[in-house]
C-alpha cells in the first residue's frame, strides 16, 4: 500500500526522516502475552492511532517516523495483519484530515 505522499513523490517517499528500530523479545510484545515470538512484522507509524484496544496500546509504545520490526506471537501476527488490513480499507477510521492510515505494515518474516 502506498502513501499519498508515495503517490506524489515516488516509491518510499517520507515527508520526515526514516528511522529503523527493533522490538524483538523472546515473547510477543502484547503486555500479558507470554507467547513465544513466531513472525517479525514490520510496522511504520505515522502517527499514534486513537482507540484502547491493545493494538493501539501497543502502537503508542512505537516511535512516529521508524520501520519497527516488532516480534508477534502466531495469534496476534494474525490479528495485526487483519487490523492494518481493515484501517487501509476503511478511511473512516483513520483521525478526521489524515490522508493515509496511521500505521502502515511492511514485509515480514517468519521466525
Amino acid at each position: 500500500m502506498s502513501t499519498l505522499a508515495e503517490k506524489r513523490n515516488g516509491p518510499g517517499f517520507r515527508d520526515r526522516l526514516l528511522g529503523h528500530e527493533v522490538r524483538v523479545f523472546r515473547s510477543c510484545i502484547v503486555e500479558s502475552c507470554v507467547d513465544p515470538v513466531t513472525a517479525i512484522l514490520t510496522l511504520y507509524v505515522d502517527a499514534h492511532p486513537p482507540g484502547l484496544g491493545w493494538y493501539e496500546r501497543m502502537l503508542r509504545t512505537l516511535p512516529i517516523g521508524a520501520d519497527t520490526e516488532v516480534g508477534f506471537c502466531t495469534g496476534h501476527a494474525g490479528d495485526v495483519l487483519v487490523l492494518d488490513e481493515e484501517w487501509a480499507m476503511h478511511p473512516e477510521l483513520w483521525e478526521p484530515g489524515r490522508l493515509n492510515p496511521p500505521v502502515m505494515p511492511g514485509p515480514s518474516r517468519p521466525v
